[in-house]
């Protein structure tokens, strides 16, 4: 049995330069970040979690070193000098990093009697006195999957649902710790809290992009004038792992990215070669969510009108069936006054305020929404995921002066959504004269207009920079949302009926309305809220 050292045993994996898929180790995807296109995980949100991770590692490292490693000892050094020198050699000051690491090498071992990795010892448990668990399958902790031992998960091809390689156990339990669930139900010993179903899972995670690994890591690095102390999980006791209290909140990033919803056992003489793995489990409370405005830098936000959380600022989970430009005021700060309260994700933030100013005018920019929804019972066992990416030139994502280009794109957000709903009103109208109460059918062309919309929405958006002449390219696009709507309306319109050509008397008007009238008022609305003559 190995015990498979992370940092160098190859298990992340990503994409490199040249497009092929590679496996590296932990300290490899340091030290060649600036070759590899991206994490390439088996999901996007294992790859979110793995994101954090790096993070973590990021933040601790140089919130105690500089890039020559250097202890900081004023409290006023500024990070963000470090991060330039970074920036501007387009690859990681590994020399820091590798020496961090290589001082934590005991606890990154996957299969280990006293710091197993994201893990406790036997005799942790033993110590609190933990004589119940949880028992945890593989096939459980694996969201292709996401299998309990009580219910089957339907057109799952594999062979066997519970056999892991040690790559596949380390990445998914990091993915767990996020994305849980609360169908086990040993709790920790004295906990009266309610169990975490891991703090990202129902979250609308952001981030932004680079061209390369190295600049994704760098673009959600959060720098601080003076150094905040850090601590990852891999850096605590078992007293700090084991916190009960309801309204635990990390006071560091690393402790944030890498907190754990569950103590996990793993026998450290498993060999995944021969045996299934068997984790053990002990619940822990989640993070106290009403603190989330003050720690968590990769969500969008919400503030509840009803609830346990009315009037708090909490993390707004991502909509499966809305897409992400369509919140594109909230992630560009760009607010009406109604949402006056809420806050820009911590990351594009930092961004602004002291990013943007060292990043090149023609960088190309990705902001990426990442999450999974979940069943609302008991298990709130996860049951999808939701991904979207929108591409942006720096120099939009900077200019967010008045009647800037935030401001103008976020109008035609504002505009293209209220086409949509003049479209709906039309359908509303065609089901009318048709005598017909299929909402079913409404909502599902309204969500046909949206798919149709989102691809060129997204081009448009991503061909916009400072020398954009914004007039004319609005024109364009107003133009082919209006091709598409007709499109759309002629579709639902056709074959005609006799009832669609009778029509029917609209009793405010007192004149007759049929399917040709609603088209014809569904143009002309069009035509003026678009501008087109």
């Amino acid at each position: 049995m190995s015990r498979y050292n992370l940092l160098y045993e190859p298990w992340l994996k990503v994409i490199d330069n040249n497009n092929e898929l590679q496996k590296v180790s932990l300290l490899q995807i340091f030290e060649n970040a600036h070759t590899y296109k991206r994490l390439a995980g088996d999901t996007s949100v294992q790859d979110f979690a793995i994101l954090r991770l790096l993070l973590s590692i990021l933040q601790t490292t140089f919130s105690r070193v500089d890039v020559d490693g250097n202890p900081r000892h004023d409290e006023n050094d500024e990070i963000i000098i470090d991060w330039k020198k970074m920036w501007d050699n387009q690859k990681f000051a590994f020399t820091p990093i590798n020496d961090y690491l290589v001082s934590q090498e005991n606890k990154f071992y996957l299969f280990d009697d006293q710091y197993p990795f994201y893990q406790v010892s036997k005799n942790d448990l033993e110590s609190a006195n933990i004589k119940k668990t949880g028992s945890i399958s593989g096939k459980l902790i694996n969201r292709l999957i996401s299998e309990s031992n009580n219910k089957d998960e339907l057109f799952v091809i594999t062979d066997n649902k519970n056999h892991l390689t040690n790559d596949a156990l380390a990445k998914w339990i990091i993915m767990f710790m996020n994305y849980t669930g609360t169908s086990d139900k040993a709790k920790f010993p004295g906990m009266t809290a309610s169990a975490s179903k891991g703090w990202n899972l129902g979250m609308g995670s952001i981030y932004l992009g680079g061209m390369n690994l190295f600049q994704t890591l760098m673009l959600n690095f959060v720098v601080t004038k003076k150094a905040a102390s850090q601590k990852p999980v891999w850096e605590m006791t078992f007293a700090e792992k084991s916190r009960i209290n309801s309204n635990y909140t990390p006071s560091n990033l690393s402790e944030l990215y890498t907190n754990c919803s569950r103590l996990i056992f793993i026998d450290p003489d498993t060999d995944l070669e021969k045996h299934d793995v068997d984790i053990e489990a002990v619940q822990l409370p989640g993070i106290d969510i009403n603190n989330s405005k003050a720690i968590e830098p990769m969500t969008l936000f919400q503030v509840p009108k009803s609830g346990k959380n009315k009037g708090n600022t909490i993390p707004r989970p991502h909509n499966p069936n809305k897409s992400l430009w369509r919140n594109f005021g909230l992630l560009a700060s760009v607010l009406d006054k109604s949402s006056e309260h809420l806050q820009l994700p911590g990351v594009m933030n930092n961004f602004y305020s002291s990013l943007s100013k060292y990043v090149d005018d023609k960088q190309n920019i990705t902001i990426t929404a990442v999450g999974m929804t979940y069943n609302h019972d008991a298990s709130s066992m996860p049951n999808g995921e939701v991904y979207d990416v929108l591409n942006i030139n720096k120099d939009v994502l900077s200019d967010v002066v008045t009647d800037g280009l935030v401001a103008q794109i976020n109008e035609e957000v504002a505009k293209t959504e209220k086409a949509v709903n003049t479209f709906r009103y039309f359908v509303l109208n065609v089901m009318n004269i048709r005598n017909s109460s299929n909402n079913g059918l409404v909502d599902r062309m309204v969500e046909e207009v949206y798919f149709a919309i989102d691809e060129p929405f997204k081009y448009w958006l991503g061909h916009i920079d400072a020398d954009t002449d914004m007039g004319r390219y609005t024109g364009q696009w107003n133009r082919q949302l209006y091709r598409i709507l007709v499109a759309k309306a002629q579709e639902l319109m056709h074959p005609l009926s006799d009832r669609d050509l009778l029509g029917a008397i609209n009793e405010k008007t007192n004149s007759v309305e049929n399917i040709i009238t609603r088209y014809s008022a569904l143009t002309g609305s069009l035509r003026k809220q678009l501008n087109i003559k």
